[in-house]
């Protein structure tokens, strides 16, 4: 199976090279009937594998990318990446290498053995050689597997335009797009008068921003503080030590469960956080010691010291719900339905600033290397959208599924994309 003009020898830079253009495509041609909670695409360093899932069992199956022609190197590279994930993952048991040339079955000029053999022979080697690479399965998508993958792909066009499309969705093609945009927009954008207003932030939560989830980790943050700092040994005698052990149950449950660190592509998951936090929430309340009948008498030293334990637990205990009051507001908010739908609608009246709002979105975007499009939906006439879009920013009659692709591939590397429309017209 071919891909009429596909040879990863052009594929375009992206990140600074073509090695890392290289994996972030064989990512997107991952099975995606695998993906779900379980599926991992790792950072820098990587621990031997791009990404991952994890099977039943606790069993990892991952993924390593070697953008390289020349087999004696690559299978060097491989078994670098090999003695990586048996020292840091015990529990990968299967490993494929991408790689984007095919092995010939028949041995060069002045060779003794052809590449099929040399990577079958070296499999072997590494199960002798190298510990615990005995319990890893070792297979390979080559240049053939991986155009197969493209061809097959519902996105193929979109992605092809995008990896080997020297310029299209780069940032540097959205910033000069953006540009012209803001130009566009004339007197109604003016950046020297821009105020920061709710709708802006709605805007980070819709790109699922790192000023989005900065903004998630501390109000997590402060529910943990708050919660940790309740100690159940402080507080007993005061008829509420079951209810204050049902709190540390459900604070640690909370802790576990709502993640501290998040994928900056992933959609937010809003009603199992929420559920969380309502019944960390009860169990604060249940927690919360009665308050006693006023005492006739001075009270003795005792007496004191337990009346001050009770004020000191009910006002950890009010930090505590407020901070989940304060995440679950959040959770709630504009910011995070967008997170979570992956779309916003903002209505007013003409005049109010939507415009400029969409336009200083665009622009922190771009200047912040995210890709992000600007468009104007009052130039749209309804009939032929996408096609319009497309000769909008510069594409040709490209139509809807190259230019979606295309976004698509953009937004799967760099976190997320915006289509930002404004004017007295929206797309659905």
């Amino acid at each position: 199976m071919t891909a009429p003009g596909r040879d990863f020898r052009s594929l375009r830079h992206w990140d600074g090279s073509q090695h890392r253009a290289f994996e972030e495509l064989c990512y997107q041609l991952r099975d995606r009937s695998l993906d779900g909670p379980d599926l991992v695409k790792t950072g820098n360093p990587d621990g031997g594998l791009e990404w991952y899932v994890t099977r039943r069992g606790g069993a990892l199956w991952g993924w390593q990318a070697k953008y390289t022609f020349d087999i004696d190197k690559a299978l060097n590279l491989m078994e670098r990446s090999l003695r990586t994930v048996v020292r840091e993952r015990p529990t990968c048991r299967k490993l494929t290498f991408c790689i984007p040339f095919d092995l010939p079955d028949a041995p060069g000029k002045a060779q003794r053995k052809s590449a099929r053999q040399k990577f079958k022979d070296r499999k072997d080697s590494w199960r002798r050689r190298i510990p615990g690479a005995d319990r890893v399965r070792i297979e390979l998508w080559s240049e053939g597997n991986l155009l197969e993958r493209l061809v097959h792909h519902p996105s193929q066009r979109g992605i092809a335009r995008f990896f080997w499309d020297r310029e299209v969705f780069s940032t540097h093609w959205c910033s000069e797009r953006a540009t012209a945009a803001l130009d566009a927009a004339g007197g109604r954008y003016t950046p020297a008068l821009h105020v920061e207003l709710p709708p802006a932030f709605a805007l980070q939560g819709l790109a699922r921003s790192e000023e989005y989830w900065a903004e998630y980790q501390k109000l997590r943050g402060a529910v943990a503080i708050a919660a940790n700092r309740i100690c159940v040994p402080s507080y007993t005698g005061l008829g509420v030590t079951k209810e204050l052990r049902g709190l540390v149950r459900c604070s640690a449950e909370w802790q576990q469960k709502v993640p501290r660190r998040v994928d900056l592509r992933l959609r937010l998951e809003r009603r199992p956080l929420l559920e969380l936090s309502a019944a960390l929430q009860t169990a604060a309340t249940d927690a919360r010691p009665s308050h006693p009948p006023q005492p006739k008498h001075k009270p003795t030293a005792r007496q004191a010291r337990h009346t001050e334990r009770r004020y000191a637990l009910a006002r950890s205990l009010g930090t505590l719900q407020r901070a989940i009051d304060a995440f679950d507001a959040f959770l709630q908010s504009g910011a995070s339905l967008a997170a979570e739908s992956g779309a916003l609608v903002l209505k007013g009246e003409a005049g109010q600033g939507k415009t400029h709002l969409f336009c200083d979105a665009a622009k922190r975007a771009t200047d912040a290397g995210r890709p992000a499009i600007l468009l104007f939906a009052g130039r749209l006439s309804g009939r032929r959208v996408w096609h319009e879009i497309a000769e909008q920013l510069g594409l040709g009659d490209a139509g809807r599924e190259v230019v979606v692709g295309a976004m698509q591939a953009a937004a799967q590397e760099r976190i997320a994309h915006r289509l930002v429309c404004a004017g007295s017209r929206s797309l659905a």
